[in-house]
This record gives C-alpha cells, structure tokens and sequence, in this order.
C-alpha cells in the first residue's frame, strides 16, 4: 500500500520550506506519495501514515507556528509515526548527546563545544540542544518522535525584516555568533531524509 507523508514546516525567509522539499523528494524517492505545506491551523491528518514537522529556531525557540501545529494536534500525531527537524545557526556540542532518549542527528558542521571545560556561559547554556528540544516535547508528551534532527541554516541580511537585521547584526557584532551565508548541509539533509524511508514507511 503507497504511505503517505507530509511535512510541515514553519520559517520566516523560505530556508526551512526548502529544506521540506528537499526531506520530500527522498521520501518520494523511496516510494512515498509526499506533500509539503507551511504549518497551519486546519491540515486534516487522517489521509497521513506519517508526519514530519520542520522549524527554524529564532531566539532558541521553535517558531510559534510548528509548536502550534504539534500541541493542537498532538493526539493525531500520537497515533502515527513522526518525526523533526530543525534549522539554527548556533549550538552547544557537549557530551555524547542531549540525552532525550530519542535518535538524534546533529549536522556535522553545525555547533561548537563550550569555550571553558566544565562551564557553560549564558549563552552556551541557552544554545544547548536539550533547552531548545525540551520545551515542545514537554509540550506534546505523548508525540514520540522516530528521529530528530537539527542542521545548520541560512542567513541573507538582505532579505530580513529591519528588527530581524538589527538583532542578528549585533548578536554578530557583540558576539561573533550567526554569521552570514547559507550554510544548509544538503548532503547531510538528504541522507538523514533517506534514513527515515524504513522508520516512517514500514508496513505497521
């Protein structure tokens, strides 16, 4: 039987919305019917055999539109299989992992480790995986995500809005963090995509 997935996404400046299409074209390569859509209120889910729901991280926090997606419909989402990715420019790399109990796929070329062995400055503390995951899986607890991943993203200061310019100028001014560029790993999208075909397509 074809399976259907979706994969929702929410972003501000088009970066996240190409990566769902992107996570889309492996899935249809593995045989699944895929549609992509932003994340709004009123997507029926039924037709669905799995979900996929994708977020830029603005100021270490989901944007307000997936986490609305997820704790609306997190009774349907609980019933299928799902799974999450994330954008974000800035990352805290400690230990082996976030200890979430839940597969995780960090790019590679994303995050640093702490500039001090041991401690963990306000910035890094606020910039670990575990603080931007925690607050939507306490939100939807019975969603239980197959796999999580968080890549690296784009900034083009010339398509940001003037409060979005201001604050992402002088977070690198002050700070040295979220440079310029896009910086979205394709090949480590894709292939985290291609990883989901057997968790998100299994025959139940």
């Amino acid at each position: 039987m074809d399976k259907r997935v979706l994969v929702v996404h929410a972003g501000r400046y088009g970066s996240t919305a190409d990566v769902a299409e992107v996570v889309a074209e492996e899935l249809r390569r593995c045989g699944a019917t895929v549609d992509s859509s932003p994340a709004t209120e009123g997507i029926p889910l039924d037709a669905y055999d799995a979900i996929i729901v994708g977020s830029a991280i603005y100021w270490e926090r989901w944007l307000p539109e997936a986490a609305r997606f997820v704790e609306q419909n997190r009774e349907a989402l609980a019933r299928k299989r799902v799974a999450y990715f994330l954008l974000c420019m800035e990352l805290t790399r400690v230990g082996a992992g976030p200890g979430l109990g839940i597969p995780v796929t960090i790019d590679p070329r994303l995050g640093r480790p702490p500039r001090v062995e041991g401690k963990l400055s306000y910035w890094e503390r606020t910039h670990l995986l575990s603080a931007i995951l925690r607050p939507l899986l306490d939100a939807a607890p019975e969603v239980h995500p197959v796999s999580i991943a968080v890549f690296r993203g784009r900034i083009d200061y010339r398509r940001l809005r003037f409060v979005h310019f201001v604050l992402m100028k002088s977070t690198w001014l002050l700070f040295r963090r979220a440079p310029e560029g896009d910086f979205r790993n394709w090949e480590a999208i894709r292939s985290w995509a291609s990883s989901l075909c057997p968790m998100l397509l299994a025959e139940d």
